[in-house]
């Protein structure tokens, strides 16, 4: 497939709105950087609110339709059932504002605008992530069993809608089929992430580091356990990166641990780039939530193989599409902390086996996982769903 446009100017690329509910916390660095990184499509960030979190990733440039009142928090969750918002399909009717097409990036994204798309024959395509298809489908709902059904009839329309399923990784396809996703709409495409050049190696202040949001399905709680058994081992000091409602009740358990356990709570990403310098090795030891919480593909696990860390992680979801366990790094079950604190041991205790694996792991990523590559494809792929081809 060919582009039909190849000039540069802005204005000469066919408009695609990125849509997100909220834009952008800092968490979601992937989806600006995918649509900064489109090249023949001119990105529109769209969304019905501006985030709370801090610091955030939103832009003046940003569209952002409405306050967070509760008024309009109340609508948002009606647009989940009704498909329809308002001031989108105002802007969409507008032939200088109007899209080529929508890449709504989670299923309740998808949700909210799918009828106000259908409307104006602008094909949506939507990305999966994780959560939306594993926990968020049956969670609980005010309205009981009643409302759980009302959910699931609107995400089998969305999916049935769409004109692109992209899943980040084969795990979360699956789950999207089973959720009742044509099949044959349904593909796997990793986001990817910029291939920064090789940095000089530096001094190491951390042995292992975490990054990410403090939730169940992060297994921080496994962590401070295997950090514990290995400190009988060997001294080592740890930091965790992130900020969430899991926070108070981890640091407690961390001052029962024999390990030196620091909190830094969230980082810039330039901050999150220097720690991964920093650091010995980069654990994320995933795991399913009690209520279906799961990964997709943890971004942070690419960057990390980009500072040529050696990975300690899980055999979760699509985490295996990425880290090759005994190449890049090395992949216990889920919550076995006696299994992370053997392989924690392993690369510690071995300088040489860390330095392969972090070298294989930049070799893979600049393979496999190259955001620029990966939005070259991407763009193949929205081509096709304006030829009609899915």
């Amino acid at each position: 497939m060919q582009s039909n446009t190849s000039a540069v100017d802005r204005g000469d690329r066919p408009k695609v709105f990125i849509y997100k509910t909220d834009l952008l916390p800092l968490s979601e660095t992937f989806i600006r950087d995918q649509g900064d990184a489109l090249r023949d499509f001119d990105p529109r960030y769209v969304g019905l609110f501006k985030t709370t979190s801090h610091p955030s990733l939103s832009r003046m440039t940003d569209t952002v339709f409405y306050p967070r009142t509760p008024f309009h928090r109340i609508q948002a969750k009606v647009s989940m059932h009704t498909g329809r918002v308002q001031a989108l399909s105002r802007l969409i009717r507008t032939p200088s504002t109007r899209p080529a097409l929508v890449h709504a990036h989670f299923l309740q994204s998808a949700m909210q605008i799918r009828i106000s798309l259908a409307a104006q024959k602008i094909p949506l395509v939507v990305t999966l992530h994780g959560q939306d298809v594993t926990s968020y489908p049956d969670s609980p709902s005010r309205l009981g069993s009643f409302g759980v059904r009302l959910r699931h009839t609107a995400i089998r329309d969305t999916l049935d809608q769409a004109s692109l399923i992209i899943a980040v990784s084969e795990f979360i396809r699956e789950k999207a089929i089973a959720l009742g996703a044509p099949s044959e709409k349904v593909i796997v495409h990793h986001i990817g992430t910029r291939i920064q050049a090789i940095q000089p190696s530096q001094p190491k202040k951390y042995d292992v580091l975490f990054v990410g949001r403090l939730v169940e399905k992060k297994g921080v709680a496994t962590l401070i356990d295997a950090l514990s058994t290995v400190s009988k081992q060997m001294p080592v000091h740890a930091a965790i990166i992130g900020d969430g409602p899991l926070r108070t009740e981890l640091q407690r358990r961390a001052t029962l641990s024999t390990a030196q356990i620091d909190f830094l709570g969230s980082q810039s990403h330039e901050s999150v780039g220097e720690l991964l310098l920093q650091s010995r090795l980069f654990c994320l030891p995933s795991q399913t939530a009690a209520n279906g919480d799961s990964e997709g593909l943890p971004m942070v696990l690419l960057e990390a193989m980009g500072a040529r860390l050696p990975i300690v992680s899980t055999r979760h979801s699509g985490i295996p599409e990425a880290v090759i366990s005994r190449e890049t790094g090395l992949l216990s079950a889920e919550a076995d902390s006696s299994g992370l604190a053997a392989d924690i041991l392993t690369i510690l205790s071995d300088s040489r086996l860390a330095s392969e694996y972090g070298l294989r792991g930049r070799e893979r990523l600049e393979t496999s996982f190259s955001l620029s590559t990966q939005t070259r494809l991407l763009e193949e792929h929205y081509r096709a769903v304006l030829a009609g081809v899915y």
